[in-house]
């Protein structure tokens, strides 16, 4: 009997059009044993998923990796105290991060957004050595509107003063002396720079590793086609 049956012998029998007994036994059984066997499919399935899991979870493919939950702002971060809700931002970033995500920091407008965002970078470099971070193999890139270039300079420097900044803006002649000086010599820890530059100089900023990447105004790189 197909599901269609079922219901039409419901309603059938909702409405007493049911000739006699026998016709309601005699459906009565075939629905029931289709119920049965359904049943006994369900079951097998189920059976067959948590077995799935179950292999899933040996093989260490849903193993969740346990997060540190920040408590205290990095001891690298000065200039100020975090707050609250600027600790659980930073707890959120490091939860992408630690998860290899992307993510959008997306709290309103003056809520302190480049204080989050610079405090996820001194976080990642608190857990380097000396060593790593003197021969430092990836760097940070943060791209903003160059109308908000030397203000993150400036909270870059007060908030993180250990972090070597590198401004890469200016004239074209200007970038190629740092193309040839400052980006070859990478006597730096992160580059600040914008879109326009990054579209522009995409060879020579390929040739580095980068480990985080922050975008301000990361609506600019939508794709209106």
């Amino acid at each position: 009997m197909t599901q269609p049956d079922i219901f039409e012998y419901l309603r059938k029998l909702n409405n007493g059009e049911l000739e006699n007994a026998e016709d309601s036994k005699s459906i009565n059984n075939k629905t029931g044993m289709q119920v049965d066997q359904a049943d006994r499919v369900n079951k097998r399935h189920a059976q067959e998923d948590d077995d799935e899991q179950e292999v899933q979870s040996k093989d260490g493919y849903e193993d969740e990796k346990v997060v540190e939950k920040i408590e205290v702002q990095p001891s690298n971060l000065s200039y100020g105290q975090l707050r609250k809700y600027q600790i659980e931002a930073l707890n959120w970033l490091n939860n992408l991060h630690q998860a290899k995500l992307n993510g959008i920091l997306a709290d309103e407008m003056g809520l302190g957004k480049t204080i989050e965002s610079i405090s996820i970078l001194a976080l990642i470099e608190s857990r380097k050595s000396e060593k790593e971070i003197k021969n430092r193999k990836k760097y940070f890139l943060v791209i903003v509107p160059k109308v908000t270039l030397n203000k993150w300079k400036k909270e870059l420097k007060n908030w993180f003063p250990s972090l070597r900044v590198f401004k890469f803006y200016g004239s074209q002649q200007e970038k190629e002396s740092m193309k040839n000086n400052e980006l070859k010599n990478r006597d730096f820890d992160c580059i600040l720079t914008t879109y326009e530059v990054v579209m522009k100089e995409k060879s020579a900023l390929q040739k580095f590793k980068f480990e985080y990447l922050i975008l301000d105004e990361a609506h600019r790189i939508k794709n209106d086609q």
